[in-house]
């Protein structure tokens, strides 16, 4: 084997050197009388002339002098000798075969000679230095002693055959600096100055032990290799645990296997760079507990090559991650391959002939070179090695797997690799993708990029071999495998788009200059992102969420690598029909396939709108003395499977039900009660104010006993002789005049008398969620939308009618000659001459929600210029009162003072629900001083209609203060800029908790003590 490596080593040399001349003058006359001596076949060929030069290992200068020489002795009865050559007078290098020699020749050669090769010859050992010579090989060693110092002349020595090495004291100041030898024992070499590589061949008689004594003398030696004759079992060398280590090649192979080692072997103390580790054939008992022996590498190792061992799992990544090329192949490894297991250092992990399972992720397709044969590993190749599978060494890399895509004729299309881009700068030019693959030779263009470097990471680098024409925007780029081809833009051309066509969620773009990587592209249809899922150069093919709802003339914005387009097309929306047609309790949209229930009904689970919506809108009141039996009104369905009704936690019989009424009894009281009521497995909570109220307040207790008396049973004083006004605060004398009432076709309403006037007006209707929210889209601004449907003397009918046929409309009725009495929802009042009530109907409203309430927005406001006001009238003043002390902050009366003139405000204390009578709740938002007065007014969940009756009138204030002049001298024109604003208020209808497998209600008017505003 030893023969075989140096004589490729000559052949190479021979290669490098030689070329075809012919021998000239005194060379060739020597070699002819060298062909006579020793009648070598090629020395006494009548070509030898031509023919010498051109066989190696001869070598030749330019000119013909012969520089290397091989003899073959045939005839040995005549010894060679050196005089034989020295008429080759440029020969160093001499090679010998079945010489017949004196002992000398090995010791005086010619003094040109640098390099002895004797392979066979009579002379069987050496007995004395050598000569000063670069290098000599000694290929028939007997067993005489060899000693050391028989080297001290010689750079590299090198002998096959086993060698009585004899170690003879100090060798410094030997020249040796590598040695090939085998012996049966390891000298010590730390007197060996120059000794730099050790080529160690185990003889069969080894002695282990010596390897253990003399180890130290390896400290200073930087290309180590052991080889053996035989099969030998020795300990690791603990040496090259040592902190002064200067190897940079350590090679343990043929037949040498290690004993299970003690402790944990440690290199990292070995700072030289560019380390090589080969360790084959480690054998079973090199590990410990069956995991990788060695605690610590090298900083700087770029080999690592250890086979057939027994350790149970790959290394650890921290321990091996600065290994430029790794192999660990044969040592029955068992486990997975990690994610993210290298660095960017390494180039190169062998883990074949394991018992690795699993899959290989996508992580791995980073690394230049993985070979993985021969394992239990399964699943698909990830496309980085798929995909040039039909390169025969990237398929030979995992033979012998489970892999269920392992084929030679792998194929791949745009999905599974691409160039994203092209980099130019001048003639330089960068190639970046995704599974571009690994060599440079696989890739062809045109116009022609010569490709130098795999950067990795899917890069390449390359230059254009020749001038790129201006015009040139795109280049064409082929893989040969697998076999596809790219065109890329290296221009700063935007996208250029031709049509775009539409599937139901699907699109088409067809044009160019686009991109293969889909994460290059921001696309948007219209207002909605456009999800790519495929793209080239010439089209793009996206969707977007299904199904599609908008629809119209569109415009397209396009982004492909930060250079944009934009292009008009029509967006058609796609029909979806709905599962069971909605059982025929909603409407199907046909743009979502989603139902819209009607307001009696609900989806739940797979029901569609085929469960009851369960909820209670109101109750009747029955007496707080009493109690009695309480209609507990909402919907309820035609199913009641165990239906039943608690109070305050305690189970009330019921005594009827229906789809829409629950009946059942209750004892006295007063204030609200917390009610749940439960049918088909749905639960509903709530509260609930079943009781009357015994006597109702009046406001301001109707300004004391000498002007009025206050009516308990709806809340209304009856003024005495001189007063007048809803407090009986307001002197007739003051008042002899007559407020007017203006309704303009905006459905705004002016109030005023020669003094002073105000602008009444209803600003806007909102749908509120369970959580007091204003539902999105929801709010009907009524400001200047109104439509005056008719005006019929003193009553004019306004309308507002919504795309989804909700109604609203608004009817104000002006009290113009007298006093004038009314009855709404139960309640009994007086409107004043002067005055004015408004009624407002909300029909049909779509909830978005059954759970939903609505909210009313009324304002007012006053503004007079200066020279009008008068300060000695009294301050302004906000004041409202409510008719319960049960309910807080409740407005019933509401009275606003400006420069002694009062607007006068009557919130009813009930409304109509569905046609039935039920708290209603009023709440002041502003009261500040001059700013707009907002009133809120919450109203339940309304199924069909709801009826709301407010009523406002303006009276003149007393006070002793106000100067005549003042009070008549003119009439305000008012000039009302309200503002839309939309403002949280307490609803009183629905709170709705869904939860498993139940709906759960609160309605019913929140408890809130009012306290009288003076």
């Amino acid at each position: 084997m030893n023969k075989l490596i140096i004589t490729l080593s000559l052949i190479i040399l021979f290669i490098n050197n030689t070329k075809c001349v012919n021998i000239t003058g005194a060379d060739l006359s020597c070699v002819e009388a060298l062909g006579v001596k020793t009648q070598d076949t090629l020395l006494i060929s009548t070509n030898v002339k031509s023919t010498l030069c051109s066989t190696p290992p001869a070598v030749c200068t330019s000119d013909g002098q012969i520089t290397a020489i091989q003899i073959n002795q045939k005839n040995r009865i005549q010894k060679l000798l050196w005089t034989d050559l020295q008429c080759l007078s440029s020969l160093n290098t001499f090679y010998g075969y079945n010489l017949a020699i004196d002992a000398s020749f090995f010791y005086y050669p010619l003094s040109t000679i640098k390099r002895i090769f004797i392979y066979t010859s009579n002379i069987m050992s050496i007995t004395q230095p050598l000569p000063l010579v670069d290098y000599f090989f000694f290929g028939m060693a007997d067993s005489t002693a060899f000693y050391a110092s028989y080297l001290k002349n010689v750079k590299e020595f090198y002998v096959d055959q086993l060698l009585n090495f004899q170690h003879d004291g100090d060798q410094t100041g030997s020249r040796l600096e590598k040695l090939t030898i085998i012996c049966n024992t390891l000298p010590p070499f730390q007197t060996y100055s120059n000794l730099k590589t050790l080529d160690f061949t185990m003889g069969d008689s080894f002695s282990a032990l010596s390897l253990n004594q003399n180890s130290g003398g390896l400290i200073n030696l930087v290309d180590i290799s052991f080889k053996s004759q035989y099969t030998i079992y020795i300990d690791f060398p603990t040496t090259f645990s040592n902190s002064s280590l200067n190897f940079t090649r350590l090679n343990i192979e043929n037949q040498i296997f290690f004993n299970k080692p003690t402790n944990y072997i440690d290199l990292s103390n070995n700072n030289q760079m560019n380390i090589i580790i080969n360790l084959k054939s480690v054998g079973n008992a090199f590990n410990i507990d069956g995991k990788f022996p060695f605690k610590g590498l090298p900083k700087s190792i770029d080999t690592l090559y250890i086979t057939t061992g027994n350790f149970s799992t790959i290394p650890n990544q921290s321990l091996i991650e600065n290994v430029t090329y790794l192999t660990l192949v044969n040592l029955n490894m068992f486990g997975t391959l990690p994610q993210n297991f290298f660095t960017k250092k390494t180039k190169m992990v062998n883990f074949g002939g394991n018992n690795l399972t699993g899959t290989i992720d996508d992580s791995w397709c980073s690394l230049p070179t993985l070979v993985i044969m021969e394992n239990q590993l399964s699943g698909n190749l990830p496309n980085c090695f798929y995909c040039y599978l039909n390169d025969s060494t990237i398929y030979s890399r995992f033979t012998k797997n489970l892999f269920s895509n392992h084929y030679s004729n792998a194929t791949c299309d745009y999905s599974q690799m691409f160039v994203s881009k092209l980099i130019t700068d001048g003639s330089n030019v960068t190639l970046i993708g995704k599974n571009v693959g690994f060599y440079t030779y696989n890739i062809k263009t045109t116009p022609s990029i010569i490709f130098t470097t795999n950067n990795y990471n899917d890069s390449f680098s390359g230059k254009f071999s020749t001038s790129l024409d201006r015009s040139t925007k795109s280049v064409e780029i082929r893989f040969l495998i697998p076999g596809i081809n790219f065109t890329v833009s290296i221009s700063d051309t935007p996208p250029q788009i031709t049509t775009v066509s539409q599937n139901e969620n699907e699109f088409t773009i067809d044009g160019s200059f686009f991109s293969y990587d889909p994460s290059s592209i921001d696309l948007l249809m219209g207002n909605e992102k456009c999800n790519i899922t495929s793209s080239t150069f010439y089209q793009i093919r996206c969707s977007i969420n299904y199904p599609v709802i908008d629809w119209g003339e569109k415009q397209m914005g396009l982004i492909v690598d930060n250079k944009k387009s934009s292009f008009g097309f029509y967006l058609n929306y796609t029909k979806v029909t709905c599962s069971d047609n909605c059982n025929g309790n909603g409407i199907c949209d046909d743009h979502t396939g989603n139902c819209q229930c009607f307001i009696e009904w609900t989806t739940y689970q797979n029901q569609l709108c085929n469960v009851s919506n369960q909820y209670v809108s109101s109750s009747s009141k029955v007496s707080q003395k009493d109690g009695g039996v309480i209609d507990i009104y909402g919907w309820f369905g035609d199913i009641h499977n165990y239906p039943y009704v608690l109070v305050e936690g305690e189970n009330k019989t019921i005594i009827s039900i229906t789809n829409d009424t629950i009946a059942l009894s209750i004892g006295p009281g007063k204030g609200s009660k917390n009610l749940k009521v439960v049918q088909n497995d749905i639960e509903w909570f709530g509260v609930i104010y079943p009781y009357l109220e015994p006597l109702l307040l009046c406001p301001d207790n109707c300004g004391g006993s000498e002007k009025g008396v206050c009516n308990s049973t709806n809340g209304e004083c009856k003024c005495s002789s001189g007063w007048t006004g809803l407090d009986c605060k307001s002197s007739t004398a003051l008042n002899s005049g007559t407020s007017k009432t203006v309704v303009q076709s905006t459905g705004s309403t002016t109030i005023s008398n020669q003094d002073i006037g105000y602008l009444v007006l209803i600003n806007s209707i909102s749908e509120i969620d369970f959580n007091n929210n204003v539902v999105p889209n929801s709010i009907v601004n009524l400001l200047g939308n109104w439509r005056l449907m008719n005006k019929n003397g003193s009553i004019s009918t306004f309308e507002i009618k919504e795309n989804n046929n909700t109604m609203i409309t608004m009817i104000i009725e002006q009290v113009e000659t007298s006093n004038k009495q009314f009855n709404f929802a139960g309640n009994q009042f007086t409107i004043n001459n002067g005055g004015f009530k408004i009624s407002l109907l909300i029909s049909n409203w779509k909830f978005k929600n059954n759970l939903n309430t609505l909210q009313i927005q009324m304002s007012t406001e006053i503004s007079l210029t200066e020279t009008n006001i008068d300060s000695s009238c009294g301050p302004d003043s906000v004041e409202y009162f409510s008719n319960s002390d049960d309910i807080s902050n409740n407005i019933n009366y509401l009275k606003i003072t400006k420069n002694g003139q009062s607007l006068f405000g009557r919130f009813q204390d009930k409304m109509l629900s569905d046609g039935r009578p039920t708290t209603v709740l009023a709440k002041l938002e502003n009261s500040e001083n001059g700013k707009p007065k907002i009133i809120t007014i919450s109203l339940p969940h309304c199924a069909n209609q709801c009826i709301l009756d407010p009523d406002f009138s303006l009276l003149v204030s007393f006070s002793n203060s106000c100067s005549n002049e003042n009070k008549r001298s003119w009439v305000l024109p008012v000039a009302i800029v309200v503002p839309i604003v939309t403002v949280s208020i307490i609803i009183v209808v629905s709170i709705i908790l869904i939860k498993k497998n139940s709906i759960k209600i609160r309605i019913g008017l929140n408890s809130i003590k009012m306290k009288r505003k003076n």
